[in-house]
């Protein structure tokens, strides 16, 4: 098994395999057995005392992984049972020379059992699947998901579209492991595939190393691992280098959205915070965090001088369509700030303003829709796509959050956040993370660090809520109360 660090689209997976099999000389059928065993090899360490496994497989390599993993199975003395949904005649190349070595290794193709499988194989569809499931593939989908069984996917749940992570039929396979060969898929990790991926194992078939530098993917950021802390301060540092930011944001009705952005930024480290909100919101602050220091403004002219004092300006958390916010917006803008956070109600406001060089956008789903001119349905149908195109049109980096938060910037897709927590899906998740990246970006040069950064601090902060006592009533200023920007959590 080896350590996932880079997904990659369909596309990109079938240039890796070229390469292996066209130019480093690989047969096809190696590498098909390779997969079988490891998928072999993780069903046993994940299911083990496996008696009996039920295969489904269709027709292409997909089905080939799972004909090599049968036979190993029947070698060992499991029972195996071959749900074979097309018909085995119209089985070509690799696909057909791994359905010969299982008939070889003695599985009787043509066996049924009442027994109830120990573990479900999915060889349904591979990463080529696209469009519409077909009426008996759909059907076969729908009985691996009536069993009760555990279910193991080869390479990705059945259903699944491997670039986007998008549903290609109403309901996939729900797998409880997946083991994906050769690249990782960027759909396991992003769209509605986490919901249905499981634990997902990754095998390289021990390709050389060089063959990956030849192919893009985008790099896999793991909340879990050690790394994308912010540096350490020297002890004699005062608060004037430890960043100061200032949050620009909090219309009438929406004043908690900035005290969410500010609070994050002082807990993430930053030095100095300031905060400009309506007026009326100023006596909110100074209650719930007086460590911030508020102006309640009546128009976005008086905000320039703030900003001439800031490191970094985080623009928008709850502002609206008001004339106020308007003229917020206006002034942060033309103002052209050599760093810049733009978050909610600012993303809808941008109309065709030109962004500053180096700014940060952080819309969810629908705000990038927005953007785009296009439905959030469309967004989610290809996140991938969709950040790449929005930074490549505003020239700028973008975190799209939702469940697989991807990174990209100036029309280049960078890296995808190994993380679907429930404990985000709440009020104020996006302000906070504004503000944990305000705070990174403060002392960060480049904003593609400083993205990574505020993800990567922000996941960790909400898997810290989950292991604390409410867990199903996490609120964003629990978020807030677990940020730990620093290893040593000085």
């Amino acid at each position: 098994m080896n350590p996932i660090e880079r997904v990659y689209t369909v596309t990109e997976c079938r240039e890796l395999d070229r390469i292996a099999v066209e130019e480093l000389g690989i047969p096809g059928f190696e590498l098909m057995k390779r997969a079988g065993q490891f998928a072999y090899e993780r069903l046993q360490a994940n299911f083990p005392s496996t008696e009996r496994i039920k295969v489904y497989s269709g027709s292409g390599n997909n089905a080939g992984d799972s004909y090599v993993l049968a036979g190993l199975a029947h070698r060992e003395g499991v029972e195996v049972t071959i749900v074979q949904i097309t018909d085995p005649i119209q089985l070509q190349g690799d696909a057909r020379a791994a359905w010969d070595w299982m008939v070889d290794q003695g599985v009787d193709v043509g066996r049924t059992s009442r027994n109830t499988p120990d573990v479900i194989v999915d060889g349904l569809l591979g990463t080529g699947a696209k469009g519409s499931v077909r009426d008996n593939y759909q059907a076969a989908i729908a009985d691996i998901n009536s069993e009760r069984s555990k279910t193991l996917a080869l390479d990705l749940p059945s259903g699944l579209n491997s670039s986007t992570g998008s549903l290609l039929c109403r309901e996939p396979v729900h797998a409880d492991l997946t083991c994906t060969f050769v690249g990782a898929k960027v759909g396991l990790f992003t769209g509605s595939g986490p919901d249905f991926a499981g634990r997902v194992e990754f095998s390289n078939l021990s390709l050389p190393s060089e063959l990956y530098a030849r192919v893009g993917g985008l790099r896999l950021l793991n909340p879990r691992e050690p790394g994308h802390y912010l540096p350490p301060r020297k002890a004699t540092s005062h608060k004037g280098q430890a960043g100061r930011v200032l949050v620009v944001g909090g219309d009438l009705g929406s004043g908690g959205a900035a005290i969410l952005t500010a609070e994050a930024a002082l807990r993430t480290g930053a030095g100095l915070v300031t905060a400009v909100s309506r007026p009326e919101h100023v006596g909110a602050f100074l209650a719930r965090c007086p460590e911030v220091m508020v102006h309640g403004l009546s128009n976005g002219d008086d905000v320039l001088e703030l900003m001439s004092n800031a490191d970094v300006v985080a623009l928008g958390p709850g502002l609206s369509s008001t004339d106020w916010s308007q003229s917020m917006v206006a002034t942060v803008l033309n103002e052209n700030p050599r760093k810049l956070i733009v978050d909610a109600g600012a993303l809808r406001l941008l109309a065709n303003r030109r962004l500053p060089e180096g700014c940060i956008i952080t819309p969810h789903p629908g705000e990038a829709g927005g953007l785009l001119g296009v439905a959030t349905k469309q967004v989610q149908e290809d996140r991938v796509s969709a950040i790449s195109n929005l930074t490549q049109s505003l020239q700028c980096t973008a975190i799209l959050k939702g469940a697989g938060s991807l990174i990209a910037s100036k029309g280049e897709p960078i890296a995808l956040l190994r993380c679907a927590n429930p404990a985000l899906a709440t009020a104020g998740s996006g302000d906070v993370l504004t503000g944990i990246a305000a705070a990174a970006y403060a002392v960060l040069e480049r904003s593609v660090d400083a993205a990574e950064t505020a993800v990567i601090l922000h996941s960790r902060a909400g898997l810290a809520a989950l292991e604390s006592d409410r867990k199903l009533s996490i609120v964003a200023s629990d978020l807030v109360n677990n940020i730990r920007p620093r290893e040593d959590s000085e």
